[in-house]
Formats: C-alpha cells, sequence, structure tokens
C-alpha cells in the first residue's frame, strides 16, 4: 500500500498537471439537458459496458435516445465544468481555505486521500513544489 504523503503529492500533481476530474457526472449529465431515464440509461450502458457486453450497451443508449448530438453537448458540458472545477480548486488551495476545499472534494477520489487539515496542508505544499517545478522547468525551456 502507497503512504499516504505520497498519495497526497501524486493527487496534488494531477491536479496542477490534467485538473480534477470525473466528479460530480450526473450533475453534468443535468447541466446537458438529459433527463433523468436518459442518465440512468448512460448508468447502466456503463454497468454492461464493463460487463463486456458493448451491444446491450449500446442498444441502451440508443432506445434513451442517446445519439451524436447528445454526446457531443455532453463532452462540451463536462469541458466547460471540469475547467471551471480545475480553477476553483486551485484557487482554494493557493488561498489555503480547507472548508471550501472539503466541499469541492467530497465524494471524490481526491476527498478520500485528502481527510483533515494536516493532509490538505501536505497537499497545499506538494501543489505549491510542482507549481515552482513546473515554472523553473519551463525557464529551462525557454532560454
Amino acid at each position: 500500500m502507497q503512504s499516504k504523503s505520497l498519495l497526497i503529492a501524486i493527487a496534488a500533481f494531477a491536479v496542477t498537471a490534467t485538473g480534477a476530474h470525473a466528479y460530480g457526472s450526473s450533475k453534468v449529465l443535468h447541466r446537458a439537458g438529459l433527463s433523468d431515464d436518459q442518465i440512468e440509461a448512460i448508468e447502466e450502458a456503463q454497468t454492461l459496458r464493463a460487463q463486456g457486453d458493448l451491444l446491450a450497451a449500446r442498444d441502451q443508449l440508443v432506445a434513451a435516445g442517446i445519439n451524436e448530438t447528445v454526446i457531443e453537448k455532453i463532452r462540451k458540458t463536462k469541458r466547460a465544468h471540469t475547467h471551471s472545477l480545475d480553477t476553483e480548486l486551485k484557487k482554494v488551495v493557493e488561498e489555503g481555505d480547507y472548508e471550501r476545499f472539503q466541499a469541492l472534494v467530497a465524494g471524490t477520489p481526491l476527498g478520500e486521500v485528502v481527510t483533515s487539515e494536516e493532509d490538505f496542508n501536505q497537499f497545499k505544499a506538494a501543489h505549491r513544489h510542482q507549481k515552482v517545478a513546473g515554472q523553473e522547468l519551463y525557464g529551462l525551456l525557454t532560454k
């Protein structure tokens, strides 16, 4: 098992390098204008896909009226949502606001790793080190 400090450092890197993704998926689907039935169909299709039944997953989506246009709308909404969350999460970490951080990461893998204010302080330090390292690397590359 990885040490908690290592997991926190990895999480900080993930936020800096790629953003905090994949939370609030049903919220994103609602924002994209999907009905509860369509959201349920997507969840069922994901389960079918994980079980290896790709045809049944496809049929589930088609029956719910999920087509290429709907999928593109989901993608656009998710990108906007992810960008917004990334921006807010970085701001909260840089400001050191533990309560807002907890609210943002509740129910996410990051929230399962950073579970105390001490963890948050380690996360902030790892995030700060990653940011400085990125700036130094950029400076080396642009010389």
